[in-house]
């Protein structure tokens, strides 16, 4: 009868033999993989979104600059003269504060004084022209318009225009130049062109009026 023989293997020999099995690798990977979640949560619990911004203060807390009670000056105080009367204005004053330039001359003088030149030289034995010149002309003088007694040919003023003005002791002189056109046996003609100065002064009414015959001066 053949004997069994039976090997013994120690236990130690068994538990090296099956640790050997397991790759450190392995423990390395799951290690630095939990490191890594780690990192991850402490990233996001600390360093979230920005820092919340402190609560603003009420308007009514901030604080305001404010000069010293000292250096705020006081308003000087203005000293208007007032007139207690207001007396009428005469005609005397308003011609003296007239100025010495052509300049000032109003706008109705200087329509007065090419209007009355207008018609002064308009000679066609019109009523209407000699009612528009007594009108503007001071009375005592009416009755030396040459319209009147009007004989020769007739003439109309082409245009007429101010260039000038003085103040005079009783009113203004204005300088006018004018053109006239004369009726011909062959037709109108155009005349040189001429000027001549009026005296105007405001009547009690207010108006300005004629009160001199124009009188040749040189032309512009």
């Amino acid at each position: 009868m053949e004997t069994e023989e039976h090997e013994q293997i120690p236990w130690s020999h068994l538990v090296a033999e099956a640790e050997q099995g397991v790759d450190k690798r392995l423990y390395l990977l799951v290690g630095g993989g939990a490191a890594l979640v780690v990192v991850i949560i402490a990233l996001r619990f600390f360093g979230g979104g920005p820092a919340p911004l402190p609560p603003a203060e009420p308007a009514s807390a901030l604080p305001t600059a404010t000069a010293p009670a000292s250096e705020v000056a006081e308003p000087a105080a203005i000293d208007l003269e007032v007139p207690t009367t207001v007396g009428d204005i005469s005609q005397a004053d308003l011609m003296a504060a007239l100025p010495s330039t052509s300049t000032g001359l109003t706008d109705e003088a200087r329509v007065v004084a090419e209007w009355f030149v207008t018609d002064f030289y308009t000679r066609d034995g019109s009523a209407e022209t000699l009612a528009s010149l007594q009108n503007r002309l001071e009375p005592a003088l009416a009755p030396d318009l040459p319209h009147l007694d009007h004989e020769g040919p007739d003439s109309f003023v082409e245009w007429a225009h101010v260039f000038g003005w003085d103040a005079a002791a009783n009113g203004v002189e204005v300088a006018v130049a004018f053109r006239t056109v004369t009726r011909m046996e062959a037709g109108f003609v155009r005349d040189p062109v001429a000027a001549v100065a009026i005296r105007l002064a405001m009547n009690e009414g207010g108006l300005w009026q004629v009160v001199a015959m124009p009188t040749a001066i040189a032309a512009p």
